[in-house]
């Protein structure tokens, strides 16, 4: 295997670089339409097994083309909690709904069970909106969805990419609004990153504007931030730019990421981040590949402050799953993560968390950063920050099953319209930002052998700030949406049907029917896209058979607790405690115990203040509980 993966730059490694960081650049995502194909030839599909789980498809809409959802840094899908409103913002299809540049709203209003759709706005003037995004806006005391604004936003070009635009409609089509804002001089800017809205009705959106097509000569991030008039009836917006300094090769192009800055702001508005993806020069001589660069705001955008450098050299959580840099590859030397696909939402403490697929980089060379490996798949992890401040934790979610998919692979379009994917990681939080997730694509290999991701199914990790982490579940295997989750969204509000339960509204593309990019695309919300309470560590719990009862006093504890558990039976008893990532961090007890009540003393003098679970174990029966350290 070393030998394979060592062959060199002028090798595989620079045919890789283009397939691995298809998302960082900007071809084929600033592309406005494919030509259509004359026969396109569609993959054979295997005869797939009989649907096992509960998730389905609800047809939702369609688009004239791929090129309405190509980029997974869109804001596609979003939910309102106080109306219970799902929309997914798209691209029209002529003659089935609007044109292919009208900006159509699809919605529901019954959780994902039926959806209509209508043309939001429509364009004018010879203006063609792209890679739209869109969010919801419910003025105060509003219970009628049809009185709720949908809040759009993207690029559009005439026959050259012009500007951007900011849009505004209520559902039930009154106070439209469009306003334009055309491109700086100095570059393409493409504001298609990010959107959000916040509890206090703030839309905030991004962009890169830059030049240079194998890395940006020059760039500037946009910070889009849309105001409601309730005068007007009409947002308004401004914009900031952010400049992070970031690493520059021999030929002056900078290794930062052409799509991957995004934002994300706490529920309550009180707290906002911009992240950059990029090799941050702060570094100096022992040069980071593309991670993140992060500025946080805590006046609604006013002003924006750089945070630290997130040193990730060698970082024990992530080294183990990544591969080390090629000149240090036999002696298991360093390893740089190289952070390929991201996205972050803020929970309810304020804290950021980004989630990534990662990679090592196979470089640090000044002309090779972006380089990787071929045959390495990546892993996925969450990157935060603690107390709103600079120290930043790392967890391992889950390693992939498969590669990005090349356009070489892909068989979805040909030649320089053949489109290649990853696998599309999704943010999402609770309403009150107190659970939060991840969802991404993976394929079956067992089933399916294949290396790419040819045929994507949904998984999932959700963290819950009480509850502890619950483990990856995927959505979709064996499923009726069985390898075909293409081109998916996820809200970043979940639903909340009962107390136990948080259910991501959740799209996915149907690419199959044509296998053609310049072909109409249809629309499936997925149903069932969800965690339950009992997923997590501190879950239902029923405390039953050999246990009779478990306590722990003081909780919370400042320095010691003591542990009161009641036994029906003889048995072996075990008590252990563990952090919020499910690692154990304290044995109190291992050993047999009579029938009847016993107590057991802890001392927790080393544990830092935060929330941590004890589980009793007796027998064949396990009780976890919170336990809270001052």
């Amino acid at each position: 295997m070393g030998l394979v993966l060592g062959i060199g730059v002028s090798g595989f490694s620079q045919s890789r670089l283009t397939q691995a960081t298809n998302r960082m650049q900007q071809s084929p995502r600033a592309q406005q339409d494919a030509v259509v194909l004359g026969t396109p030839v569609k993959p054979v599909r295997p005869v797939l097994p009989k649907a096992a789980f509960e998730v389905d498809k609800v047809t939702i809409s369609s688009s004239l083309n791929i090129y309405s959802v190509l980029v997974e840094e869109q804001t596609c899908v979003a939910y309102n909690p106080d109306l219970n409103l799902i929309t997914m913002t798209h691209r029209g299809h002529t003659n089935v709904i609007g044109t292919g540049n009208d900006l159509i709203a699809s919605t529901s209003t019954d959780g994902g069970n039926s959806f209509s759709s209508k043309v939001s706005i429509p364009a004018t003037g010879g203006k063609n909106h792209r890679y739209p995004s869109g969010v919801i806006y419910n003025p105060t005391g509003n219970t009628d969805p049809q009185n709720a604004f949908h809040v759009m936003a993207g690029p559009y070009t005439t026959s050259a990419w012009e500007g951007n635009y900011f849009a505004s409609t209520t559902f039930g089509g009154a106070n439209s609004d469009e306003q334009t804002v055309t491109t700086p001089a100095g570059g393409d800017l493409l504001s298609r990153n990010g959107m959000t809205i916040d509890g206090n009705g703030i839309v905030h959106h991004t962009g890169l504007q830059y030049t240079g097509t194998s890395g940006p000569l020059t760039y500037d991030g946009y910070v889009y931030k849309g105001t409601f008039n309730s005068t007007t009836n009409k947002f308004e917006w401004t914009s900031q730019t952010l400049h992070p300094e970031t690493v520059a090769g021999s030929d002056g192009g900078h290794y930062l990421s052409y799509t991957q800055m995004n934002t994300a702001w706490s529920p309550d508005g009180s707290v906002g981040y911009v992240f950059f993806v990029g090799s941050d020069a702060r570094a100096g001589a022992d040069r980071s590949s593309y991670q993140p660069i992060v500025y946080k705001s805590t006046d609604g955008g006013a002003t924006w402050e750089l945070m630290d450098y997130i040193n990730l050299v060698n970082h024990p959580e992530m080294e183990p799953y990544l591969f080390p840099l090629r000149r240090e590859y036999y002696v298991g030397g360093t390893v740089k993560p190289l952070f390929t696909e991201t996205d972050g939402v803020v929970d309810a403490n304020g804290n950021l968390h980004i989630f990534t697929l990662a990679e090592g980089a196979y470089s640090d060379h000044i002309d090779s950063i972006g380089y990787v490996y071929e045959y390495e798949k990546g892993a996925i992890f969450e990157l935060y920050n603690e107390n709103q401040g600079n120290s930043w934790t790392v967890h391992y979610i889950d390693t992939l099953e498969t590669r990005d998919v090349p356009k070489e692979e892909s068989g979805y379009g040909t030649g320089d319209d053949a489109l290649a994917w990853g696998h599309r990681i999704q943010a999402s939080r609770s309403a009150d930002g107190k659970v939060v997730f991840a969802t991404w694509t993976d394929t079956d290999t067992e089933f399916f052998g294949t290396e790419f991701n040819l045929y994507p199914d949904v998984l999932g990790f959700a963290r819950h700030l009480d509850y502890g982490v619950a483990e990856v579940k995927n959505f979709t295997r064996g499923s009726n949406v069985y390898g075909e989750a293409f081109y998916n969204y996820a809200s970043e509000v979940v639903m909340n049907p009962d107390a136990n339960t948080w259910q991501i509204p959740y799209t996915i593309t149907d690419i199959r029917t044509s296998n053609d990019p310049g072909l109409p695309v249809f629309y499936s919300f997925l149903t069932d896209i969800k965690f339950n309470l009992s997923d997590f560590p501190v879950g239902i719990e029923a405390v039953s058979g050999v246990v009779n009862k478990v306590e722990a006093f003081p909780n919370p504890t400042t320095g010691h607790v003591k542990f009161t558990i009641d036994l029906a039976a003889a048995s072996s008893v075990a008590i252990e405690i563990t952090n919020l990532m499910g690692q154990k961090v304290l044995d109190v007890v291992n050993q047999p115990v009579a029938a009847g009540s016993h107590t057991f003393t802890a001392e927790l003098n080393n544990l830092k203040a935060g929330v941590y679970f004890y589980s009793v174990v007796a027998g064949e029966n396990r009780v976890t509980r919170k336990l809270v350290v001052k």
